[in-house]
């Protein structure tokens, strides 16, 4: 128990907590009889039907543009594969505060205005997000492609299938298979997204049937955005009630999404009266985002599931006196997958994928290098895109130089202290816990558990009780609160893969250990931690990464401006799409100093890997 107890004070602190605090503290409560009035409110539904349709579209394109890069990436040389994978890893390891806004600067460098109209401006945002996710999936799919056997593809290859059949037939079965528990959690958090609607289009064009009292929406809203701007301009009483009333809202709607998606999965035929439900309740939309990847994710044999997708789409198109989406896309599917038209249609899609990953890697490359030139020019506002002869004058050192005499060394000083503190704390908090569900089954379960409650609430219906908490034990404008954030939203991933590495280690060390009598603490920190050290150095770089450009918890914890990380101060400059005044050549200079410093702190951890391994 006391092995895993931190951990449980950890996801209890931080999750349940600070809603039972501020309940009983009187500052907000929850009024269930305000929930169906909330649900019909305008800005939350806009938000909500904006999210869904958010998520939904950048998940699948996601999967599927990087689906097919990693099989390109295999069949390209050895040469060209590492630097596609060097520029994928670059990409994936740059903060959201870096990357959005070198995003934005493309966008407005392309687009006049980006947020002219309301499908503009979605459509940038869905950009925004497939640039940003698309190496993830790439890279988990490229390790997936080269464990396969090549004599799968060769016989296949000697069968007569062709390139696109190959990939549908096998590669894209596999990654399938591998990848659906990944896309769910990618699903629910696309829908509670800050970070991208913040940075690019600060939830605009606002809608006319958004502005309510209880919020606004617009055409690019998600419920996390909605959310943490109601936390910011709510600050009475009796809007903290509201407030309060919305985030338990949003966390029932994710709840169940969470529960409806892992149903759907493992049997879509017990969720047809739910998908009823859904398209008639939210006017013939969410149902149909829910339920649409059981079409790409599941094979639809049985006539009678087809019959019943065919009689809950017709039936809600004929009461709500409209055509459902359901309607259109069962339609396509009939026609697509089984009707002659699957080749042709399987050829389109891959061929759109290739031209999309063409484009991606394009677009990665002059980010990158517009990255770098905006660091050395001397524009104050931002440039356009310099030609070829004129990209390398006027250059100068002018931004470095301004970068240090502004105190830039303080955010980089509170950065690493996040960063340190969120590594060495999390190791030890999931490496223990780790320990204690591999000796007892129970705490396993138990963890499994605290880990899907942390999958669903580790988002901005998290920091709204948080806030209130933290604001009423002057918490506030400390580093802490925001080190045990970061570990909160870092736990899933953290102790899955302390434990997978304590359960791989060989367990006859321990039980020697045992028969010399060693405790229970001795038997982890002297035998099984040493151990499984390789993998928990990889885990303390991971939630190093995630401490040092983290930038919600900062922003939503941190007023002063001594205290601010990294990812404050460059938001400060040009992050913010509302700034009159920015500064893109600090930014850059910033930026580019900032990812040094977390490569440089990176490097040894490589080589401590591989050391660990020839020596084990």
């Amino acid at each position: 128990m006391t092995f895993f107890l931190p951990f449980f004070l950890l996801i209890a602190g931080m999750t349940l907590f600070p809603a039972v605090f501020s309940a009983i503290a009187g500052q907000a409560q929850i009024r269930f009889d305000l929930f169906w009035t909330l649900f019909q409110d305008g800005a939350f539904r806009i938000s909500a039907q904006v999210s869904a349709l958010y998520a939904f579209i950048a998940t699948l394109s996601v999967f599927f543009c990087g689906t097919t890069l990693a099989y390109l990436l295999i069949r390209l040389r050895r040469f060209w594969r590492k630097a596609v994978a060097l520029l994928l890893f670059v990409i994936w390891a740059l903060p959201s505060f870096v990357s959005l806004p070198i995003f934005r600067a493309l966008l407005l460098n392309t687009i006049e205005n980006p947020i002219a109209s309301e499908i503009q401006a979605f459509c940038s945002i869905l950009v925004g997000r497939f640039w940003v996710d698309l190496p993830v999936v790439a890279l988990i799919a490229l390790a997936l492609f080269e464990e396969l056997p090549p004599s799968y593809e060769e016989s296949m290859r000697l069968e007569g299938a062709g390139t696109v059949d190959r990939f549908f037939s096998l590669f894209f079965q596999i990654a399938q298979k591998s990848l659906v528990g990944y896309l769910c959690v990618s699903f629910l958090d696309l829908m509670r997204d800050v970070n991208v609607p913040m940075m690019i289009t600060e939830g605009r064009p606002l809608s006319y049937a958004g502005f309510t009292p209880y919020g606004i929406a617009g055409a690019t809203t998600t419920l996390g955005f909605f959310l943490k701007n109601n936390l910011l301009d709510f600050a009475a009483t009796d809007s903290w009630t509201f407030l309060w009333s919305q985030n338990a809202l949003v966390t029932v709607t994710l709840l169940a999404g969470f529960w409806f998606l892992n149903r759907m999965f493992k049997r879509p035929e017990k969720t047809f009266g739910i998908w009823l439900g859904l398209e008639i309740v939210w006017s013939f939309s969410l149902g149909s985002l829910l339920f649409l990847p059981a079409f790409f994710f599941r094979d639809w044999h049985r006539r009678g599931h087809l019959r019943a997708c065919a009689i809950i789409a017709l039936g809600a198109s004929l009461i709500l006196r409209q055509l459902s989406p359901s309607t259109v896309i069962l339609c396509f599917y009939l026609l697509f997958r089984l009707f002659p038209f699957q080749r042709a249609f399987d050829r389109l899609l891959f061929f759109f994928n290739v031209a999309l990953a063409v484009l991606w890697i394009a677009m990665s490359g002059g980010a990158l290098g517009f990255l770098v030139w905006l660091s050395f020019s001397r524009y104050r506002y931002l440039p356009p895109f310099p030609g070829i002869a004129d990209a390398f004058k006027g250059l100068s050192w002018n931004n470095y130089v301004y970068l240090f005499d502004s105190g830039f060394l303080v955010n980089l000083k509170n950065s690493l202290w996040l960063g340190l503190g969120s590594g060495l704390l999390g190791v030890l908090v999931f490496s223990m816990a780790a320990y204690a569900a591999l000796k007892n089954p129970r705490y396993h379960t138990f963890a499994k558990g605290l880990i899907g409650l942390t999958l669903v609430m580790a988002g901005m219906n998290t920091f709204v009780p948080l806030v209130l908490t933290l604001d009423a034990l002057g918490g506030l404008n400390r580093f802490l609160p925001i080190v045990l954030a970061i570990l909160n939203q870092s736990a899933p991933i953290a102790f899955m893969t302390a434990y997978a590495a304590f359960r791989q280690t060989d367990p006859t060390y321990a039980e020697l250990g045992q028969i010399d009598g060693a405790s229970r603490w001795q038997l982890f920190w002297k035998i099984v931690f040493p151990l499984a050290f390789p993998t928990v150095a990889v885990l303390f770089l991971y939630i190093f990464i995630r401490g040092w450009s983290s930038f919600i918890a900062p922003l939503l914890l941190i007023s002063s401006p001594e205290k601010y990380p990294v990812s404050l101060r460059l938001y400060d400059w040009a992050g913010n799409p509302g700034l009159h005044h920015t500064r893109w050549g600090l930014f850059a200079a910033g930026a580019l100093l900032t990812v040094t410093m977390m490569a440089v702190c990176s490097i040894p951890l490589p080589a401590l890997w591989r050391k660990r391994w020839s020596s084990g």
